[in-house]
């Protein structure tokens, strides 16, 4: 989907326009993909447990400690990647988080949203835009955390690097 395939829709930003959201501004030549003009600012969660394992969790990804990942996870927690794999239990998640050191993400939390055991993360990524190395934001995790302060569910939903459809101007 182009700029121009949105131009005349309602409710829709004109392709020229930078658009601000967490982070910081969106680069309107690069849509549709969501690139940040600069690299975006760091967001800071409330002090509720499910912002505080969402928080633990970026800070171990930062430090490239994805074997200590499982441990922000209850003994039968569930973790739902983009990968459209399904991680249940102690054992899978000790095999399945090492393995992002495959791709060795650099994220940044631009925005935590959170209320009582759940927490949302918008998350950046630096990625490669144009042949420059750049910040898009590409995900939102939904962390779901017990009274232990102990994550049962992570859910990872990801942008779609290209428009799953087009709307059409009428």
């Amino acid at each position: 989907m182009g700029g121009s395939d949105t131009a005349n829709v309602p409710g829709t930003l004109p392709p020229q326009q930078p658009l601000r959201i967490p982070g910081g501004v969106l680069d309107p030549a690069c849509r549709p993909r969501d690139v940040y003009q600069d690299t975006p600012r760091e967001a800071h969660p409330d002090g509720s447990p499910a912002a505080s394992v969402a928080q633990r969790y970026v800070q171990l990804v930062k430090q490239a400690r994805y074997g200590d990942i499982s441990a922000l996870f209850a003994d039968d927690g569930l973790s739902l990647p983009p990968s459209q794999h399904v991680v249940q239990g102690r054992a899978a998640l000790d095999t399945f988080y090492p393995q992002i050191g495959q791709i060795a993400p650099k994220l940044i939390a631009v925005g935590y949203t959170s209320s009582g055991n759940d927490c949302f993360v918008e998350m950046a990524a630096e990625e490669d835009v144009d042949g420059e190395r750049r910040y898009v934001l590409v995900a939102v995790n939904h962390f779901t955390v017990n009274d232990q302060g102990l994550a049962t569910r992570m859910i990872t939903y990801a942008r779609a690097r290209q428009p799953v459809f087009t709307l059409r101007e009428e």
